[in-house]
């Protein structure tokens, strides 16, 4: 279905009117869909897209904070900025206190 949208001329990297403003990137991040995020990386997602709204996760910081490990070594892979648009790293444990798992923080330390 994605493919089919993005054919068609969707874009990659249009905020959702109905996600609080999220990306179709931010949000496959934050429910763990890897081979979604990256089909779209592929075709263009920004890694680096702008937190969707206030309160609003950026990809990286979505995954981390819901502990999709896969998804969060994939970003770092692919480029995505470990500092947020506040200038704070999203690779320290205390900017992410609500983090479900210790490991999301390790990797950051490890890239």
């Amino acid at each position: 279905m994605i493919d089919l949208l993005l054919e068609e001329g969707a874009n990659v990297n249009q905020a959702a009117a109905n996600y609080h403003g999220a990306t179709a990137l931010q949000v496959s991040a934050i429910k763990g869909y890897l081979g979604i995020a990256e089909v779209l990386i592929d075709r263009g997602a920004h890694v680096d897209a702008k937190r969707a709204a206030v309160g609003g996760r950026t990809a990286l910081e979505g995954a981390a904070e819901h502990g999709r490990i896969d998804i969060i070594q994939y970003l770092l892979s692919m480029g995505s900025p470990r500092l947020v648009p506040d200038g704070y790293s999203i690779c320290e444990p205390s900017n992410l206190p609500s983090w479900k798992d210790t490991r999301s923080r390790q990797i950051c330390f490890d890239n």
